[in-house]
């Protein structure tokens, strides 16, 4: 059984660091059967029973269809098949730590296109101190670019190369975190639509539950959709421990529903408004690499030697409006320093070789 802590622990440090049965028709009725001739009876003896004749054969009654059940390792598998959607997870707890009252609640949204391919994450958090962390982390991804945003303020934000993080950032909390999978989920009458999707409804108990432990009684109900069998709303009121947040002598009751909407329809992921790259007034390289910013700081790599990236700021840096700052440039073989003023602000340029790789860092502050 899978746990739930190392994603969302390293969640939490990442954030404190930086502030898922038609019946057949009708069988036709059979014509009555013909009586086989029978010895002469006299006149008085009674004619069987008309009702009797009608009744069929015991093998033409139709045999009880086998239950229905449905299983998924996670809950938000067949998700990539779709266009475009957004889904929302909202949970809540109620109960005891270590005798004392504790409540929280927590909600992440996400939202996805494939094209343009394009994804955002949000997190919102309130009731205790580690719920309250989580509140305004935002993860965008447009294109080759991923955005980290850390409450308000462009201060409060990395923007970098997709697919280059370090893996506890790549592995940050998701929703399979939390939700896991289910087995052996019930049917539950007809199909229903759901969120504008026909979906088969589920029903399900603590032992379908996979990836959770420490539930001692859950009721839960899941509709699934007829084209795609993915979730497309999930349902669920436990008793137990604290599954989120995991401390310990916590228990209550949990309830969390999981909901997809807007599926397959029409509408654009952009960036954070405070998060938009480097400054347009700071040429980078065009064959720059690894790219990265955090506030007023702009890193990347490029596999050009040091004295061109050099000849390439002395250059640019004057088209876009900037002038060579007071402080002669510091050159050596293995680095270089260059600084720019403009309209009151101060652009500092070092450029570094290691293991014959150029790293460029170039932080911009007020002056």
């Amino acid at each position: 059984m899978r746990t739930t802590y190392k994603p969302l622990a390293l969640f939490l440090l990442l954030a404190l660091a930086l502030a898922a049965c038609t019946g057949g028709g009708a069988s036709p009725t059979a014509p009555p059967a013909t009586a086989p001739a029978q010895p002469e009876t006299p006149a008085t003896a009674a004619a069987a029973p008309a009702a009797e004749a009608t009744q069929p054969p015991p093998s033409e009654v139709e045999p009880t269809p086998a239950e229905e059940t449905f299983q998924a390792e996670k809950v938000t598998e067949g998700l990539a098949t779709l266009k475009s959607y957004r889904a929302t997870f909202t949970m809540a707890f109620e109960g005891t730590q270590e005798g004392k009252p504790v409540q929280w609640t927590f909600e992440m949204k996400m939202e996805a296109t494939k094209d343009p391919v394009a994804s955002r994450l949000t997190y919102m958090g309130s009731g205790t101190e580690d719920a309250s962390k989580l509140s305004g982390f935002e993860i965008v991804q447009v294109g080759d670019m991923q955005y980290m945003k850390f409450g308000e303020g462009a201060g409060n934000c990395i923007a970098s190369s997709a697919g280059e993080q370090p893996s506890e950032v790549g592995e940050i909390f998701k929703p399979d975190d939390i939700l896991g999978g289910l087995s052996n989920a019930r049917r539950a009458g007809p199909d229903q639509t759901i969120n504008g999707v026909r979906a088969r409804h589920y029903t399900f108990d603590e032992k379908a539950l996979l990836g959770l432990s420490g539930l001692t009684r859950a009721q839960g109900e899941a509709w699934v959709a007829v084209d795609g069998n993915y979730v497309v709303k999930y349902t669920l009121t436990a008793e137990g421990r604290d599954v989120l947040f995991g401390k310990p002598n916590t228990e209550g009751k949990l309830t969390w529903t999981y909901e997809v909407t807007d599926i397959n329809q029409a509408f654009e992921i952009t960036p954070p408004a405070d998060c938009q790259g480097p400054a347009e007034d700071i040429p980078i390289m065009t064959d720059a690499t690894e790219k990265g910013t955090f506030g007023s700081m702009i890193t990347y790599k490029t596999a050009s030697a040091l004295k061109d990236v050099v000849a390439f700021y002395q250059d640019e840096m004057p088209k876009h409006g900037w002038q060579a700052g007071g402080e002669e440039p510091f050159m050596t073989e293995q680095m270089a320093m260059l600084a720019y003023e403009k309209e009151g602000r101060k652009a500092s340029i070092t450029i570094t070789v290691d293991n014959g790789q150029v790293s460029v860092l170039i932080s911009v502050e007020e002056k």
